[in-house]
């Protein structure tokens, strides 16, 4: 039993979740926040992502360049975004590109390498789209 226990600690540290201490590990909470499930994200905080999606909204110029993130906030912002046909939404998100059938606005996928538990495009591929790319606005969680 031990010996899974090193392991299985050795490879939570290797993928940057915890750091092994003498003795024990701690958890790297800035990683468990960024690779934590969407569907478990996207229940949390509702109320008040709706609240700052609406403030989003209400800074969004016509004809902007919008660049999202895969946040669960960012997702609410761009649902308020539907029926607005002159804006361009860039976005590494495969949730905000399925929410976005039938909305009016344009919509351009980074691409990359699927993260199925955060629902976001990575790696090397979005990375280069979104150098080669200007955005007006970006909402980032």
């Amino acid at each position: 039993m031990t010996e899974t226990i090193r392991r299985d600690l050795a490879r939570l540290e290797a993928d940057g979740i915890l750091t092994r201490t003498h003795g024990g590990a701690v958890i790297n909470s800035s990683s468990v926040i960024e690779n934590s499930s969407f569907i478990l994200r996207a229940n949390h905080h509702i109320h008040e992502k709706r609240i700052i999606a609406g403030l989003v909204r209400s800074l969004i110029p016509k004809s902007a360049v919008i660049a999202s993130d895969a946040s669960t906030t960012s997702v609410e912002a761009v649902r308020l975004l539907r029926d607005e046909p002159d804006i361009t939404l860039l976005t590494n998100s495969t949730q905000i590109i399925a929410e976005a059938y039938g909305a009016s606005f344009r919509v351009v996928s980074t691409g990359g390498a699927v993260n199925r538990n955060t629902f976001s495009m990575q790696g090397s591929i979005a990375r280069n789209v979104l150098m080669s790319l200007y955005a007006d606005i970006v909402i980032l969680r």
